[in-house]
């Protein structure tokens, strides 16, 4: 999928799109062609609003990772001479991520979806295992951040 295409990803919110175009800069920068999960929690980390950036921020507070570690925790040093194709596209993961996304909410997509996504299908591999990221305790906070008002009450 590439960024002209994001624009038929279904409810986003505000953040969440605002943030699609800085995704494929952060693959630029880390020499990928590909935008990974991993750029999602460098961008969900360098967020001061949102739940989802929120959330990711108190757990690496809380397992004594600071956010400008995170960069370097998830894809090492990273030599500014390597240039990447012109072309960057989503990577299937991160497909995947936003497919799950859309599953874990009836309404818009936001950080704390994604992060929830990344944490359930990928928490327990690669360099985000290293991270340590808890599902059930992302959604908890999730929930009690951002409670969702059941269908019969929006009803009413």
């Amino acid at each position: 999928m590439k960024i002209s295409q994001v624009s038929s990803i279904p409810n986003l919110t505000h953040n969440v799109e605002c943030m699609i175009p800085r995704l494929f800069q952060r693959a630029r920068e880390t020499g990928k062609r590909t935008v990974k999960p991993e750029h999602i929690l460098l961008e969900l980390g360098g967020q001061n609003h949102g739940f989802g950036g929120a959330i990711l921020i108190d757990h690496l507070r809380k397992l004594g990772i600071k956010v400008t570690e995170l960069k370097e925790k998830l894809f090492g040093n990273i030599p500014t001479t390597k240039k990447p194709a012109p072309e960057i596209t989503f990577g299937k993961d991160t497909i995947k991520i936003f497919e799950d996304a859309s599953k874990l909410t009836e309404g818009t997509i936001g950080g704390g979806e994604l992060l929830l996504a990344i944490a359930k299908r990928f928490g327990n591999i690669g360099k985000i295992k290293e991270l340590k990221l808890d599902p059930d305790l992302i959604e908890k906070e999730l929930k009690e951040r951002n409670p969702r008002i059941p269908y019969w009450k929006r009803l009413i």
